[in-house]
């Protein structure tokens, strides 16, 4: 509920404490006021300027009144009454209490100040959604994913041993170039020894020289 439909429910009986404190307090406070104020006060109290002249030349005074020049011209409700001898602030809820003290406790319920079934309304929360935890799948190897996952573990075998031979035929032709050739009959020990790594060097990179080697080899061991 706005301020000013709280305002128009207002009774305009007198509440006023004390008349002449009312009179002297509400005179020099809408004398005080702007062109502006004085608009507003009017509009919320929903009342003429004769309304407020009353006041403060009899001093008779209503809640509807009280309400509306305490929170235009920020000052406490109680002090315009004559019950506050400071002008203070005004606050929402001063005048909440300020209108309690005058019975008006279904009126602030209705507008949402008490706690009354607006502000209830107000107030209802949509229960929060359950939140599942997300836990990811256990992923299943499947026999493809198996071999392929072996494949990639061999892979880097693979290219090793391409190194390893590439570097062995490398080696293999510097160690040809140096090897003496079939006519030479005397053979040092060192060149039979060379001779004989060169054979395994080729057996190792694969193909004719793997079968010379592995016959050389039989005929060392018989």
């Amino acid at each position: 509920m706005e301020f000013q439909e709280l305002v128009s429910k207002l009774k305009q009986t007198n509440i006023s404490k004390d008349g002449d404190i009312t009179k002297a307090r509400v005179k020099p406070l809408w004398r005080a006021a702007n062109k502006v104020q004085r608009e507003t006060i009017l509009l919320n109290a929903d009342v003429k300027d004769v309304s407020v002249r009353r006041a403060y030349v009899t001093g008779s005074i209503s809640a509807k009144l009280v309400a509306a020049i305490a929170r235009t011209l920020n000052v406490n409700p109680y002090y315009l009454t004559g019950q506050a001898d400071e002008a203070g602030e005004y606050s929402e809820p001063l005048l909440v209490g300020f209108l309690q003290d005058h019975k008006y406790d279904k009126l602030l319920a209705e507008a949402g100040l008490l706690g009354g079934p607006e502000k209830k309304r107000g107030r209802r929360r949509t229960a929060p959604a359950k939140t599942v935890a997300e836990t990811e799948p256990t992923p299943v190897e499947t026999p493809t994913a198996v071999a392929t996952a072996a494949e990639a573990e061999e892979e880097p075998a693979v290219a090793e041993a391409a190194a390893t031979a590439a570097q062995l035929t490398t080696a293999d032709t510097v160690i040809t170039i140096q090897i003496p050739s079939a006519g030479d009959v005397d053979l040092s020990e060192d060149e039979a020894i060379l001779l004989l790594k060169a054979a395994f060097l080729k057996a190792k990179a694969g193909g004719i020289s793997a079968e010379k080697a592995r016959h050389i080899r039989a005929m060392l061991l018989s």
